[in-house]
């Protein structure tokens, strides 16, 4: 387990969620996609778009801890000299050896494949919220960004659905303030499961609860610190999901669903671990 390198490792979260969500319901309406492949295809551009604005921002980065967890995609050798011991001194070597090792070493870092990563954003005291016209917090947020956040309104693929965008950015706001707290309570006391995504053909081999373990643990360890001031952990979750928060602890407290059209609802559910 690795912390992401950002902004290196964008283009593989937005494979993963790609890939992860592909046959999501919400997904295929939202961007009017007949086929999975077609879904893919479409979320990719404005995934890339979404994480580059999203970790280009100053506040979001200021909470935001994300781990992955990656793998040798061929044999490589299973253990490495201790970083105590000493190291023999580098044998002479032609220039055409040393482009040789430099060329393996480029090798070995292409043969590192991401399986799945997850994002926590950790609680933080002293939020203001955004308010229109307040440019001394927007120009303080934004104040030394690295590269400028891109216009998403510009990255909507054709055949976006608007309405349902809308719609599920309503049920999410709603229903975390039902469930949770307002915007507040929940940036200030509590930590968030913000993103948690894993390859289908990892998925069920336990790759999503060790990131999930890992975050409840730093969670529980900052709760010891600073007791009164954290509540819990919260995350909102797909449908399909739900059973593997309840097998880590999570209690769902609350459920509210996005219409879809023909009949057919995605509900999102809210849960919850109190410390």
């Amino acid at each position: 387990m690795l912390p992401l390198n950002l902004p290196t490792d964008i283009p593989s979260l937005s494979s993963i969620s790609a890939f992860a969500f592909a046959t999501n319901p919400l997904l295929l309406r939202l961007y009017n996609a007949s086929t999975p492949l077609t879904a893919n295809s479409a979320y990719m551009g404005r995934s890339l778009s979404r994480n580059r604005a999203r970790w280009g921002d100053v506040d979001f980065r200021a909470r935001a801890c994300g781990v992955k967890i990656v793998r040798h995609v061929s044999s490589l050798p299973s253990s490495s000299p201790s970083s105590s011991a000493p190291l023999p001194p580098p044998p002479s070597s032609s220039l055409e050896e040393e482009e040789e090792e430099e060329k393996d070493s480029k090798k070995e870092e292409r043969e590192l494949k991401m399986l799945a990563y997850a994002t926590w954003l950790l609680p933080r005291r002293g939020h203001r919220r955004r308010r229109s016209g307040d440019d001394d917090v927007v120009e303080q947020e934004t104040k030394g960004a690295e590269e400028k956040a891109p216009d998403l309104a510009s990255e909507v693929p054709e055949g976006y659905d608007d309405d349902v965008a809308a719609r599920t950015r309503e049920c999410l706001d709603l229903g975390t303030e039902q469930f949770v707290g307002n915007e507040t309570v929940r940036v200030e006391r509590w930590w968030q499961l913000f993103e948690l995504a894993t390859l289908p053909e990892y998925q069920r081999q336990g790759v999503a609860r060790r990131l999930i373990d890992w975050g409840m643990c730093r969670a529980r360890e900052d709760w010891d610190k600073r007791k009164g001031d954290v509540e819990g952990v919260f995350v909102v979750s797909q449908p399909d999901a739900v059973s593997v928060y309840e097998a880590a602890g999570f209690e769902v407290v609350g459920r509210k669903g996005v219409r879809l059209g023909e009949g057919r609802e995605h509900v999102f559910a809210w849960l919850v671990v109190r410390f």
